[in-house]
């Protein structure tokens, strides 16, 4: 992988890890499984382990500077944006639930 492709999968699994916390944690729900999430985290774990340039250049680098997996409770979550895209996926899983 090249250095923005890197990056890109860092911001991803950093901003799933974050929007899936503050459902868990902010709505008090959950549209992934806990393994999901652990997965998530081992692969972000180790994408920064194997390139920390990239991660301190993605965005909330300094917020995931000593992550570990077990955990999203200490993740900034309550962010207004992370929170907005939480509750935009909460109702797309609503109204995929309905229909």
């Amino acid at each position: 992988m090249i250095n923005e492709e890197i990056k890109s999968l860092i911001q991803r699994r950093r901003l799933q890890l974050l929007v899936h916390s503050a459902i868990y944690y902010a709505y008090n729900e959950s549209i992934v499984t806990d393994e999901q999430w652990k997965n998530w985290a081992l692969e972000l774990e180790q994408l920064q382990k194997d390139f920390p340039t990239e991660a301190a250049e993605a965005p909330y680098a300094e917020s995931f500077q000593n992550f570990e997996h077990s955990t999203g409770y200490d993740l900034p979550y309550r962010d207004p944006a992370i929170l907005a895209r939480a509750v935009w996926l909460l109702r797309m899983h609503d109204q995929r639930r309905i229909t």
